[in-house]
């Protein structure tokens, strides 16, 4: 039994808050290309688990279900530039230093 579609959708968008703190922890992410590309197949990934399972729906509801993950992400670095928050996306926010440039 399949849960209903608007159930599946606020599941997603929440689990948005576990899956950045699980992130947050990993030293791998120390690089920007490392964010990247996590980030990318992060996306991938949640827009498979939307729209494999259950073929018959719209593509465009699976595409919203990952934009709603995506703004529930957004609001977690909302929250954490104002320090609402903490330890959810610290690896994002990081400054780089050094590294050259123009003076």
């Amino acid at each position: 039994m399949r849960p209903p579609p608007l159930t599946a959708a606020i599941v997603l968008s929440l689990s948005a808050f576990p899956i950045s703190y699980a992130v947050n922890s990993l030293a791998a992410l120390a690089h920007p290309v490392a964010i990247v590309v996590t980030g990318a197949a992060m996306l991938v990934a949640l827009f498979a688990l939307v729209y494999f399972p259950s073929r018959a729906q719209d593509p465009l509801f699976c595409v919203f279900s990952v934009f709603s993950f995506t703004s529930v992400i957004d609001l977690i670095i909302a929250l954490e530039e104002d320090d609402y928050l903490s330890g959810f996306m610290e690896f994002y926010m990081q400054e780089v230093t050094g590294g050259g440039g123009a003076s």
